[in-house]
């Protein structure tokens, strides 16, 4: 009973490791068609190698999905025989120590699998962090420059002349513009402006929470780890 339980709780943890690195593939895939026809983003420019890093970090996750459900289905094997070794205790009593000596080497093997799974996790925590910073300086300028272009078609609006002069473009450089010219520049550029700070937040707000997705899973894998150490701790010592 105290296998089957041991492999029944094994498979929950698996399965939490999967459901978690789905839900990052998703994301991920959530970004790459939002940076592929999201107007938005398009206005944004992502440049090639961002949109090649993106790709990578996808491949990379698909991969990791892939290996982490091949091994939830040997888990999920591993669950079944030892729910029959149960019905059958007695025909097995003999294959103990052998079963025992196999059952440590998956649990060293599955140890060092998860050691690199803590590994990806933390790269990918950088990676989100990293994204984090990008996006708030993004944000910080572009919120700079509505602050600029709002008061400017402020004055705009009052100015009641054909032509105004301005230094929108250029700060500290005055050009003559006609009136209604520059409205509609400033009145185009705050609107696009509204929607890429929406999206932006937005977007960080996905990035935050994945640094605290991350944080959980790291935080799970140690444990998980510590747990299949005492495992093989007490495995070895009881058989």
């Amino acid at each position: 009973m105290k296998r089957a339980k041991l492999a029944l709780d094994k498979v929950k943890v698996f399965q939490g490791e999967y459901d978690s690195i789905e839900r990052e593939v998703r994301g991920l895939r959530r970004t790459q068609r939002l940076a592929a026809t999201n107007s938005t983003f398009q206005a944004i420019k992502p440049t090639k190698r961002e949109l090649e890093e993106l790709k990578r970090k996808l491949d990379d996750k698909q991969n990791a999905l892939s290996e982490i459900k091949s091994l939830l289905t040997g888990r999920r094997e591993l669950l079944d025989i030892a729910n029959r070794s149960v019905q059958g205790l007695k025909e097995v009593l003999a294959q103990k120590e052998e079963e025992t000596k196999e059952m440590i080497k998956v649990l060293k093997i599955r140890e060092d699998k998860m050691k690199s799974n803590l590994a990806v996790f933390r790269v990918t925590k950088d990676n989100y962090n990293n994204e984090r910073n990008e996006i708030e300086k993004i944000l910080q300028q572009s919120q700079q420059r509505e602050k600029v272009v709002s008061l400017e078609l402020k004055k705009v609006r009052r100015h009641k002349g054909k032509f105004v002069d301005t230094d929108v473009w250029q700060k500290g450089v005055m050009q003559r513009m006609l009136s209604l010219d520059i409205k509609e520049h400033l009145e185009r550029e705050e609107s696009t402006l509204s929607r890429v700070l929406t999206e932006f937040k937005r977007t960080l707000d996905d990035v935050r929470d994945g640094i605290y997705k991350c944080d959980k899973d790291i935080k799970r894998v140690m444990s998980d780890i510590e747990e299949i150490k005492a495992v093989e701790a007490e495995m070895t010592k009881g058989w």
